[in-house]
């Protein structure tokens, strides 16, 4: 389930090569420096570079509230599904981890 490239797979779980925005190279990836939309406010992206973590799934504090709060606008604004399969991500990357 974890996508293979580490580089196109944000912080929170998404793969980065999903998004239009990065199809069409306006954003490349919330790991770079340029970034588009939410991703230039996002409170787990900013996090996990201060913290200098691959994904909220290889910090010690996952889940947080920063990642639970995001994940609940996600649903909120009907993004079930895609909430679902990234905290998936992270939860399998937390498993990994802690074994």
């Amino acid at each position: 389930m974890i996508p293979s490239n580490d580089n196109t797979m944000v912080y929170c779980g998404v793969d980065c090569t999903k998004c239009g925005k990065y199809a069409e190279k306006i954003c490349e990836g919330c790991k770079s420096d340029q970034v588009s939309g939410e991703c230039l406010t996002c409170e787990p992206r900013s996090c996990c570079r201060a913290k200098e973590y691959q994904t909220c799934g290889h910090c010690p504090d996952y889940p947080c509230s920063k990642i639970e709060q995001m994940f609940a606008k996600w649903i909120s604004k009907g993004f079930i599904d895609g909430a679902k399969i990234c905290s998936g991500i992270l939860d399998e990357i937390k498993n990994k981890i802690v074994k």
